[in-house]
């Protein structure tokens, strides 16, 4: 009887043992689980920053762009103007002229 005693508080405690494992092992998958989530958070959080960076940045030379073809093209439509006025033409249609080669070439043909 006494063996037999033994034996179930022995077999008792192995469950118990397991049990604690099992909930070992599920307490460090969820822990795995949540580092995981937490990363993948911190990149994407990296990732969409970045990208903000990145459109900021291309607005910022876009910006720029234009205002420099802009400063140029009103730079061509002074040259034309002051060229028109020299050569005694009375109106140039300078609005549908689409670049700043166009007007310049225009320009050039004019004091020509």
């Amino acid at each position: 009887m006494e063996n037999e005693h033994r034996r179930l508080l022995a077999r008792k405690s192995i469950i118990e043992k397991r049990k604690e494992d099992l909930e070992r092992q599920i307490l460090e998958k969820e822990k795995e689980e949540e580092s995981k989530r937490v990363s993948m958070q911190i990149k994407t959080a990296n990732d969409e920053r970045i990208r903000l960076l990145q459109e900021q940045k291309q607005r910022e030379q876009e910006r720029i762009r234009r205002e420099i073809e802009e400063k140029n093209k009103a730079e061509a439509r002074k040259l034309l103007e002051d060229l028109t006025k020299k050569a005694g033409k009375k109106h140039v249609v300078v609005e549908g002229v689409r670049n700043n080669y166009c007007l310049l070439t225009t320009a050039c043909y004019l004091e020509g």
